[in-house]
């Protein structure tokens, strides 16, 4: 525990809330990361960005599966794919409201909020 302590000070606080690293990576690069997709999509459109982020979230998933008896490979592989799933809390809601009409919007956005709680 001191050797991650010691590698990762800032996540110390929520690693001990949590119980599990692996976890509170996720946590903090997509809270990191929300911000990062949101100016990257008015620029370059929501789109291209949400589908290179499904794909570095499927990428990062196969290499933590693959990652084997090394921790430093698992926590970045989990790293990446924190800073990947930021995408779905930040951009599916602009995608939302590009693709359907004011008066839909409510049952969407209810749907999605079910689902992703």
């Amino acid at each position: 525990m001191a050797l991650i302590i010691y590698r990762t000070r800032q996540l110390c606080i929520l690693a001990s809330l949590a119980g599990d690293w692996s976890v509170s990576t996720i946590v903090v690069q997509s809270l990191v990361s929300a911000s990062a997709y949101i100016s990257l999509a008015r620029t370059l459109h929501s789109r291209p960005v949400f589908l290179v982020a499904a794909l570095m979230l499927i990428g990062s998933a196969i290499w933590a599966a693959k990652s084997g008896t090394s921790y430093d490979s698992h926590l970045a592989a989990r790293l990446v794919q924190g800073f990947s799933a930021g995408a779905t809390e930040s951009l599916l809601p602009l995608i939302i409201t590009d693709m359907t009409f004011i008066h839909e919007r409510s049952k969407y956005f209810g749907a999605y909020w079910i689902v992703s709680r």
